[in-house]
C-alpha cells in the first residue's frame, strides 16, 4: 500500500483490526467513497484491459458498484488469489 492515500490507509487498518466498513456503507455513490479516499487509484481491467468502471480500486482493495451507481460489494484477494468479501448486500 505504498502509493495509497492516508485516509484508505486509516479505513483499511481500522477494518483489519475490528471488522467494521464504517464510515463506509453499502449503498454509498461513487461521490461518497471519493469523499473518503479521494480520487480512485485504478479501475478493475476488463477484457482487452477495457477499463471496467463499475469497479474502482484502492491498492487491493475493489469496490463494486452497480447500475444504479450504489456500491454493493468490496472485495479483495491475497497474493494466492484467494477472494475475501469485506462487504456485499444481501441477494
Amino acid at each position: 500500500m505504498s502509493g495509497t492515500n492516508t485516509a484508505f490507509k486509516d479505513w483499511w487498518s481500522e477494518y483489519q483490526c475490528t471488522g467494521s466498513i464504517h464510515p463506509v456503507q453499502l449503498g454509498m455513490t461513487r461521490e461518497d467513497i471519493r469523499s473518503f479516499f479521494g480520487e480512485l487509484e485504478d479501475t478493475a481491467k476488463g477484457f482487452g484491459r477495457r477499463p471496467l468502471m463499475g469497479i474502482w480500486k484502492f491498492d487491493r482493495i475493489e469496490f463494486h458498484f452497480g447500475l444504479d451507481g450504489r456500491l454493493f460489494l468490496i472485495y479483495t484477494e491475497d497474493d494466492d488469489f484467494n477472494p475475501q468479501i469485506i462487504a456485499k448486500e444481501p441477494t
